[in-house]
């Protein structure tokens, strides 16, 4: 009976390494964004493995990082970085690597900002073992309501136009209202950088990341 349980004891443990992503077999190659030691690899069953390089936020089985690389053991070039404004949650499922791009946006009815899921990309190999990528925004959102944009362009016509954290966050506002198709928030979001001239440093970062989104979004 013992060596019974012992060997199921192994098969369960060979099977949660299965599911697990490998820790610390290969590196990723030298690059300029982060170092070369590896915090998970990810096993193929055609043989390849690609690694992630970088910084582990939440040390869970569906990894959250950031300021990462990833690349292909073996493979002198990195797939790809992720900087430091990008927060990615990565699973590895039946042969797939995916990344989520979580980002806060005031989704909620008093605009307090939520973790939601903004991008999902798949990675990938086709049957001649050449790596495929596959990148769509999410369509899901909960978007704002009428009355939601009514109080946005309310608050933002009547604040200080004084550039602090407030209006950075009447910003994320202008920005969800255009997502939900009001023409005058875009108007305001698009105008933000004339309006406040002085934007520079990592509110000029944020807004630039929003401008991107708002590309991305357009083009989806």
């Amino acid at each position: 009976m013992e060596t019974l349980w012992t060997m199921l004891l192994g098969l369960f443990t060979s099977f949660l390494g299965f599911l697990q992503p490998s820790i610390r077999d290969c590196s990723c190659p030298e690059n300029q964004f982060t170092s070369t030691g590896s915090i998970y690899q990810y096993d193929f069953s055609n043989g390849k493995s690609i690694v992630a390089c970088g910084y582990l936020i939440e040390d869970i089985a569906d990894s959250t990082l950031s300021e990462f690389v990833l690349a292909e053991c073996g493979n002198d070039e990195i797939i790809g970085f992720w900087d430091a404004m990008t927060t990615c949650e990565i699973t590895f499922s039946h042969d797939t690597l995916t990344l989520k791009e979580l980002y806060q946006l005031p989704l909620s009815n008093n605009f307090i900002d939520q973790e939601v899921v903004w991008t999902i990309e798949k990675l990938y190999y086709n049957e001649n073992d050449v790596l495929q990528r596959s990148k769509h925004i999410n369509q899901n959102l909960m978007l704002f309501s009428d009355s939601q944009i009514k109080q946005i362009l309310s608050d933002y016509e009547s604040s200080s136009k004084e550039l602090n954290e407030q209006e950075m966050c009447l910003l994320d506002r202008l920005f969800v209202a255009t997502l939900s198709g009001d023409e005058q928030s875009k108007a305001f979001f698009l105008a933000f950088g004339e309006a406040h001239p002085e934007l520079d440093g990592a509110f000029l970062h944020q807004y630039r990341i929003l401008q991107d989104m708002l590309q991305a979004w357009e083009e989806r």
